[in-house]
Protein backbone atom coordinates (compact mmCIF):
# COMPACT_ATOMS: atom_id res chain seq x y z
CA UNK A 1 0.00 0.00 0.00
CA UNK A 2 1.30 3.60 -1.30
CA UNK A 3 1.97 5.83 1.81
CA UNK A 4 0.34 9.21 1.17
CA UNK A 5 2.61 11.74 2.12
CA UNK A 6 2.21 14.92 4.42
CA UNK A 7 2.27 17.89 2.15
CA UNK A 8 3.05 21.75 3.29
CA UNK A 9 2.22 24.34 0.84
CA UNK A 10 4.26 27.23 0.21
CA UNK A 11 2.76 30.58 -2.32
CA UNK A 12 4.87 33.17 -3.40
CA UNK A 13 4.17 36.27 -3.85
CA UNK A 14 6.74 38.56 -5.27
CA UNK A 15 6.84 42.47 -4.69
CA UNK A 16 9.34 45.21 -6.08
CA UNK A 17 11.78 44.57 -2.60
CA UNK A 18 9.95 41.82 -0.62
CA UNK A 19 9.03 38.43 -1.20
CA UNK A 20 5.91 36.78 0.80
CA UNK A 21 5.59 33.29 1.40
CA UNK A 22 2.45 31.99 2.73
CA UNK A 23 3.32 28.67 4.53
CA UNK A 24 -0.18 26.43 5.13
CA UNK A 25 0.46 23.42 6.60
CA UNK A 26 -2.25 20.48 7.44
CA UNK A 27 -2.80 19.48 11.14
CA UNK A 28 0.17 17.04 11.76
CA UNK A 29 -0.41 16.46 15.82
CA UNK A 30 2.93 14.07 16.20
CA UNK A 31 5.06 17.28 15.23
CA UNK A 32 2.50 19.38 17.31
CA UNK A 33 1.12 21.54 14.35
CA UNK A 34 -2.38 22.66 14.35
CA UNK A 35 -2.26 25.68 12.17
CA UNK A 36 -5.27 27.48 11.66
CA UNK A 37 -4.26 29.81 9.38
CA UNK A 38 -1.26 30.92 6.95
CA UNK A 39 2.06 31.70 8.17
CA UNK A 40 3.35 34.57 6.38
CA UNK A 41 7.09 35.55 5.94
CA UNK A 42 8.56 38.68 4.34
CA UNK A 43 11.81 37.87 2.82
CA UNK A 44 13.86 40.67 1.75
CA UNK A 45 14.49 39.68 -1.91
CA UNK A 46 14.27 42.23 -4.61
CA UNK A 47 12.31 41.36 -8.02
CA UNK A 48 14.96 42.73 -10.04
CA UNK A 49 17.23 40.03 -8.77
CA UNK A 50 14.57 36.98 -9.38
CA UNK A 51 14.60 38.24 -13.09
CA UNK A 52 18.39 38.53 -13.23
CA UNK A 53 18.77 34.72 -12.33
CA UNK A 54 16.17 33.60 -15.09
CA UNK A 55 17.74 35.66 -17.40
CA UNK A 56 21.29 33.92 -16.83
CA UNK A 57 20.07 30.46 -16.36
CA UNK A 58 18.24 30.93 -19.90
CA UNK A 59 21.27 32.59 -21.67
CA UNK A 60 23.07 29.54 -20.26
CA UNK A 61 20.26 27.09 -21.48
CA UNK A 62 20.41 28.84 -24.87
CA UNK A 63 23.66 27.17 -25.70
CA UNK A 64 23.73 24.30 -23.35
CA UNK A 65 23.24 21.98 -26.31
CA UNK A 66 26.40 23.07 -28.12
CA UNK A 67 28.88 22.69 -24.45
CA UNK A 68 30.35 19.50 -23.27
CA UNK A 69 28.74 18.10 -20.01
CA UNK A 70 32.39 17.54 -18.75
CA UNK A 71 32.54 21.46 -19.30
CA UNK A 72 29.01 22.66 -17.70
CA UNK A 73 30.79 23.29 -14.14
CA UNK A 74 33.58 25.77 -15.01
CA UNK A 75 31.05 27.32 -18.04
CA UNK A 76 28.07 27.53 -16.43
CA UNK A 77 28.89 28.31 -12.23
CA UNK A 78 28.35 32.04 -11.85
CA UNK A 79 24.46 31.92 -13.24
CA UNK A 80 24.30 28.42 -10.86
CA UNK A 81 26.39 30.44 -8.13
CA UNK A 82 23.34 33.07 -8.60
CA UNK A 83 20.77 30.48 -8.39
CA UNK A 84 22.29 28.71 -5.01
CA UNK A 85 22.20 31.86 -3.36
CA UNK A 86 18.72 33.06 -4.09
CA UNK A 87 17.51 29.93 -2.87
CA UNK A 88 19.58 30.37 0.38
CA UNK A 89 17.56 33.70 1.19
CA UNK A 90 14.27 32.20 0.72
CA UNK A 91 14.09 28.79 2.21
CA UNK A 92 16.14 30.39 5.48
CA UNK A 93 16.53 28.99 8.77
CA UNK A 94 12.86 30.10 9.78
CA UNK A 95 11.28 28.76 6.40
CA UNK A 96 13.07 25.48 7.04
CA UNK A 97 11.80 24.56 10.39
CA UNK A 98 8.69 25.32 9.46
CA UNK A 99 8.47 22.53 6.99
CA UNK A 100 11.18 20.16 8.05
CA UNK A 101 7.96 17.95 9.84
CA UNK A 102 6.38 17.14 6.40
CA UNK A 103 7.64 15.28 3.34
CA UNK A 104 6.57 16.79 0.85
CA UNK A 105 6.07 20.48 -0.52
CA UNK A 106 3.55 22.36 -2.84
CA UNK A 107 5.10 24.88 -4.69
CA UNK A 108 2.50 27.85 -5.93
CA UNK A 109 5.19 30.22 -7.66
CA UNK A 110 4.36 34.04 -8.70
CA UNK A 111 6.19 36.15 -11.20
CA UNK A 112 9.25 35.34 -12.49
CA UNK A 113 9.35 32.24 -9.58
CA UNK A 114 7.31 30.49 -12.49
CA UNK A 115 10.30 29.95 -14.85
CA UNK A 116 12.86 28.93 -12.06
CA UNK A 117 13.38 25.21 -11.10
CA UNK A 118 12.58 25.71 -7.28
CA UNK A 119 13.02 22.18 -6.43
CA UNK A 120 16.71 22.31 -7.63
CA UNK A 121 17.36 25.55 -5.18
CA UNK A 122 19.86 25.37 -2.25
CA UNK A 123 18.62 25.12 1.17
CA UNK A 124 21.95 24.27 3.11
CA UNK A 125 25.15 23.62 2.27
CA UNK A 126 25.65 20.94 -0.64
CA UNK A 127 21.79 20.63 -0.19
CA UNK A 128 18.53 21.18 -2.54
CA UNK A 129 15.32 21.07 -1.81
CA UNK A 130 14.47 18.23 -4.06
CA UNK A 131 17.04 16.11 -1.90
CA UNK A 132 14.67 16.39 1.05
CA UNK A 133 10.94 16.48 0.26
CA UNK A 134 8.90 15.82 -2.43
CA UNK A 135 8.14 18.46 -4.49
CA UNK A 136 4.94 19.49 -6.59
CA UNK A 137 4.03 22.67 -8.34
CA UNK A 138 0.64 24.36 -8.70
CA UNK A 139 -1.14 26.77 -10.67
CA UNK A 140 -2.62 27.74 -7.64
CA UNK A 141 -3.63 26.06 -4.67
CA UNK A 142 -7.92 25.84 -5.72
CA UNK A 143 -6.45 23.05 -8.57
CA UNK A 144 -5.80 20.56 -5.69
CA UNK A 145 -9.55 20.13 -5.82
CA UNK A 146 -9.56 18.82 -9.70
CA UNK A 147 -6.48 16.41 -8.80
CA UNK A 148 -8.39 13.58 -7.30
CA UNK A 149 -7.71 9.76 -8.26
CA UNK A 150 -10.05 8.78 -10.38
CA UNK A 151 -13.36 6.81 -8.65
CA UNK A 152 -16.09 4.85 -10.16
CA UNK A 153 -16.49 2.03 -12.02
CA UNK A 154 -14.31 3.70 -14.93
CA UNK A 155 -10.98 4.14 -14.73
CA UNK A 156 -8.00 4.85 -17.62
CA UNK A 157 -5.63 1.77 -18.11
CA UNK A 158 -2.85 1.31 -20.81
CA UNK A 159 -0.71 4.11 -22.03
CA UNK A 160 -0.60 6.01 -25.10
CA UNK A 161 3.39 6.77 -25.74
CA UNK A 162 4.67 8.58 -28.98
CA UNK A 163 7.69 9.89 -29.85
CA UNK A 164 8.61 11.84 -33.16
CA UNK A 165 11.94 14.18 -34.14
CA UNK A 166 11.07 16.79 -36.61
CA UNK A 167 14.77 18.29 -36.78
CA UNK A 168 17.26 15.47 -36.68
CA UNK A 169 17.82 11.74 -36.93
CA UNK A 170 19.45 11.67 -33.98
CA UNK A 171 16.47 8.72 -33.08
CA UNK A 172 16.50 9.89 -29.38
CA UNK A 173 12.96 10.45 -28.91
CA UNK A 174 12.03 7.33 -30.62
CA UNK A 175 14.23 5.73 -28.14
CA UNK A 176 12.85 7.22 -25.10
CA UNK A 177 9.49 5.66 -26.61
CA UNK A 178 10.90 2.26 -27.45
CA UNK A 179 12.66 2.31 -24.11
CA UNK A 180 9.30 3.15 -22.12
CA UNK A 181 7.18 0.36 -24.43
CA UNK A 182 9.25 -2.43 -23.60
CA UNK A 183 8.58 -2.64 -20.21
CA UNK A 184 5.73 -4.58 -18.73
CA UNK A 185 4.06 -2.21 -16.50
CA UNK A 186 1.12 -0.84 -18.79
CA UNK A 187 -0.19 -4.34 -19.97
CA UNK A 188 -1.72 -5.25 -23.10
CA UNK A 189 -3.97 -1.92 -23.51
CA UNK A 190 -1.30 0.35 -25.04
CA UNK A 191 -0.40 2.08 -27.93
CA UNK A 192 2.79 3.01 -28.80
CA UNK A 193 2.72 5.52 -32.33
CA UNK A 194 6.05 5.10 -34.68
CA UNK A 195 7.48 8.13 -35.60
CA UNK A 196 5.16 9.15 -38.99
CA UNK A 197 2.27 8.04 -36.81
CA UNK A 198 2.71 10.82 -34.01
CA UNK A 199 -0.30 12.99 -35.46
CA UNK A 200 -2.53 15.02 -34.17
CA UNK A 201 -5.33 12.81 -35.27
CA UNK A 202 -3.78 9.74 -33.78
CA UNK A 203 -3.37 11.69 -30.68
CA UNK A 204 -6.57 12.75 -30.13
CA UNK A 205 -7.73 9.38 -31.21
CA UNK A 206 -6.14 7.47 -28.73
CA UNK A 207 -5.28 9.54 -25.36
CA UNK A 208 -8.75 9.72 -24.19
CA UNK A 209 -9.13 6.58 -21.78
CA UNK A 210 -4.81 6.39 -21.31
CA UNK A 211 -3.72 5.78 -17.62
CA UNK A 212 -0.54 7.56 -19.25
CA UNK A 213 -0.04 9.80 -22.18
CA UNK A 214 3.45 10.11 -22.95
CA UNK A 215 4.88 12.12 -26.01
CA UNK A 216 8.37 12.69 -26.50
CA UNK A 217 9.59 15.44 -29.22
CA UNK A 218 10.51 18.74 -29.29
CA UNK A 219 8.60 21.31 -27.71
CA UNK A 220 7.82 24.69 -29.13
CA UNK A 221 6.98 27.99 -26.95
CA UNK A 222 5.43 30.92 -28.94
CA UNK A 223 5.64 34.02 -26.73
CA UNK A 224 3.46 36.38 -29.03
CA UNK A 225 0.56 33.84 -28.65
CA UNK A 226 0.93 31.07 -25.66
CA UNK A 227 -1.93 28.97 -26.73
CA UNK A 228 -0.15 28.35 -30.37
CA UNK A 229 3.11 27.14 -27.91
CA UNK A 230 2.95 22.85 -27.78
CA UNK A 231 4.82 19.76 -28.83
CA UNK A 232 5.93 19.44 -31.97
CA UNK A 233 4.59 16.34 -34.43
CA UNK A 234 5.11 14.43 -37.73
CA UNK A 235 4.00 16.41 -40.83
CA UNK A 236 3.85 14.33 -43.59
CA UNK A 237 5.70 11.33 -45.36
CA UNK A 238 8.82 13.60 -45.36
CA UNK A 239 8.58 14.65 -42.04
CA UNK A 240 8.81 18.69 -41.15
CA UNK A 241 11.15 21.00 -42.64
CA UNK A 242 12.81 24.01 -41.41
CA UNK A 243 14.19 25.18 -38.33
CA UNK A 244 12.71 26.90 -35.09
CA UNK A 245 13.13 29.94 -36.50
CA UNK A 246 10.83 29.42 -39.38
CA UNK A 247 8.74 27.90 -37.34
CA UNK A 248 8.07 31.07 -35.14
CA UNK A 249 7.40 32.89 -38.56
CA UNK A 250 5.47 30.17 -39.76
CA UNK A 251 3.87 28.21 -37.43
CA UNK A 252 0.66 27.47 -40.19
CA UNK A 253 3.36 25.12 -41.91
CA UNK A 254 3.55 22.87 -38.65
CA UNK A 255 1.91 20.40 -37.24
CA UNK A 256 1.87 20.76 -33.02
CA UNK A 257 -0.31 19.60 -30.63
CA UNK A 258 -0.71 23.26 -28.89
CA UNK A 259 -2.22 24.21 -25.79
CA UNK A 260 -5.27 25.34 -27.83
CA UNK A 261 -5.56 22.00 -29.57
CA UNK A 262 -5.11 20.61 -26.21
CA UNK A 263 -8.38 22.57 -25.00
CA UNK A 264 -10.51 21.99 -28.04
CA UNK A 265 -9.89 18.85 -29.06
CA UNK A 266 -8.93 16.67 -25.82
CA UNK A 267 -10.71 14.90 -23.32
CA UNK A 268 -8.35 12.60 -20.49
CA UNK A 269 -8.76 10.80 -17.69
CA UNK A 270 -4.67 10.18 -17.86
CA UNK A 271 -2.91 9.71 -13.92
CA UNK A 272 0.13 11.31 -15.90
CA UNK A 273 0.65 13.15 -19.09
CA UNK A 274 4.92 13.97 -19.74
CA UNK A 275 5.32 16.04 -22.78
CA UNK A 276 8.91 15.27 -22.61
CA UNK A 277 10.60 18.17 -24.74
CA UNK A 278 12.09 21.34 -24.16
CA UNK A 279 9.93 24.16 -22.67
CA UNK A 280 6.79 21.90 -22.43
CA UNK A 281 6.29 23.78 -18.78
CA UNK A 282 6.66 27.23 -19.97
CA UNK A 283 3.73 29.34 -19.64
CA UNK A 284 2.61 32.75 -20.34
CA UNK A 285 1.24 35.31 -17.27
CA UNK A 286 -1.76 37.06 -17.92
CA UNK A 287 -3.25 39.60 -15.23
CA UNK A 288 -3.70 38.37 -11.91
CA UNK A 289 -0.68 35.75 -12.70
CA UNK A 290 -3.26 33.33 -14.35
CA UNK A 291 -1.08 30.82 -16.82
CA UNK A 292 -1.42 30.39 -19.77
CA UNK A 293 0.23 27.05 -21.57
CA UNK A 294 0.35 23.39 -21.82
CA UNK A 295 0.00 22.56 -17.88
CA UNK A 296 -3.07 24.55 -17.93
CA UNK A 297 -4.56 23.47 -20.82
CA UNK A 298 -3.81 19.34 -19.89
CA UNK A 299 -5.30 20.25 -16.40
CA UNK A 300 -8.55 21.74 -18.05
CA UNK A 301 -8.22 18.27 -20.31
CA UNK A 302 -8.70 16.23 -17.51
CA UNK A 303 -4.92 15.34 -16.46
CA UNK A 304 -4.12 14.61 -12.86
CA UNK A 305 -0.82 15.59 -13.22
CA UNK A 306 2.13 15.75 -15.82
CA UNK A 307 5.86 15.74 -15.88
CA UNK A 308 6.85 18.86 -18.50
CA UNK A 309 10.02 21.33 -19.21
CA UNK A 310 10.97 24.14 -17.79
CA UNK A 311 13.62 25.08 -20.15
CA UNK A 312 15.26 23.11 -22.57
CA UNK A 313 16.17 19.27 -21.96
CA UNK A 314 18.85 17.11 -23.11
CA UNK A 315 17.52 14.16 -24.79
CA UNK A 316 20.83 12.31 -24.78
CA UNK A 317 20.29 12.40 -20.35
CA UNK A 318 16.68 10.33 -20.77
CA UNK A 319 17.19 8.32 -24.04
CA UNK A 320 20.58 7.57 -24.11
CA UNK A 321 21.53 3.51 -24.81
CA UNK A 322 24.15 2.90 -22.39
CA UNK A 323 22.79 0.57 -19.95
CA UNK A 324 25.43 1.10 -17.23
CA UNK A 325 24.00 4.03 -16.71
CA UNK A 326 19.95 3.43 -17.42
CA UNK A 327 18.84 4.89 -14.29
CA UNK A 328 18.45 8.22 -15.64
CA UNK A 329 16.34 7.43 -18.79
CA UNK A 330 12.44 7.85 -18.41
CA UNK A 331 12.13 4.42 -18.52
CA UNK A 332 13.24 3.88 -14.84
CA UNK A 333 10.69 6.73 -13.30
CA UNK A 334 7.97 4.25 -14.63
CA UNK A 335 9.70 1.34 -12.85
CA UNK A 336 9.73 3.35 -9.36
CA UNK A 337 6.04 4.43 -9.67
CA UNK A 338 4.21 1.26 -11.26
CA UNK A 339 6.48 -1.45 -10.59
CA UNK A 340 8.13 -0.56 -7.39
CA UNK A 341 4.65 1.15 -5.80
CA UNK A 342 5.72 4.58 -5.39
CA UNK A 343 3.19 7.30 -5.72
CA UNK A 344 4.04 9.76 -9.17
CA UNK A 345 5.48 12.29 -6.81
CA UNK A 346 7.75 9.82 -4.73
CA UNK A 347 9.01 8.20 -8.48
CA UNK A 348 9.50 11.56 -9.87
CA UNK A 349 12.30 12.65 -6.62
CA UNK A 350 13.95 9.04 -6.80
CA UNK A 351 13.93 9.54 -10.80
CA UNK A 352 15.76 13.03 -10.65
CA UNK A 353 17.94 12.04 -7.56
CA UNK A 354 19.17 8.91 -9.44
CA UNK A 355 20.19 11.14 -12.32
CA UNK A 356 21.93 13.51 -9.81
CA UNK A 357 23.52 10.50 -8.34
CA UNK A 358 25.18 9.57 -12.03
CA UNK A 359 28.94 11.82 -12.03
CA UNK A 360 28.12 12.27 -16.02
CA UNK A 361 24.60 13.55 -15.73
CA UNK A 362 24.43 15.50 -11.94
CA UNK A 363 25.10 19.21 -13.21
CA UNK A 364 21.41 20.59 -12.72
CA UNK A 365 21.22 21.71 -16.46
CA UNK A 366 21.15 17.97 -17.11
CA UNK A 367 17.63 17.38 -15.02
CA UNK A 368 16.68 20.52 -13.28
CA UNK A 369 14.07 21.35 -16.18
CA UNK A 370 11.72 18.62 -15.76
CA UNK A 371 9.42 19.35 -12.92
CA UNK A 372 6.36 17.24 -11.67
CA UNK A 373 2.77 19.22 -11.53
CA UNK A 374 0.04 17.61 -9.63
CA UNK A 375 -0.93 15.93 -6.48
CA UNK A 376 1.69 14.82 -3.59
Amino acid sequence: MRSRTKAVLLEFFQADNDLLVYVIRPDLPSAGIRDKAPIILRLSVQRAAVAAVVHQIRQDLKTVSSVPMHEFGNRFQPSLDAFYQLGRQVFNTELMQLIAPFDGVYLVPFGDWNYLPIHAMEVGPGKLLIDDFEVAYLPNASVLQFMQENTGDYSPTGALLAGTDYADESGLFRDEVRQISDLPVFGTDTVCLRPRETSLENIVKHAGGKRVVHISSHGYFNPDDALASGALLWNGSDGIAGTTTELAENPEHFNILSAKGIFELLQLKAELVVLSGCVTGQSERRPGDELIGLSRALLYAGARSMIVALFPVLKNVTAHAEDEIGQSRFAHFYELWLQDGNTRSQAFRKWLLAIKRIPKFAHPYCWFSYIYVGKI
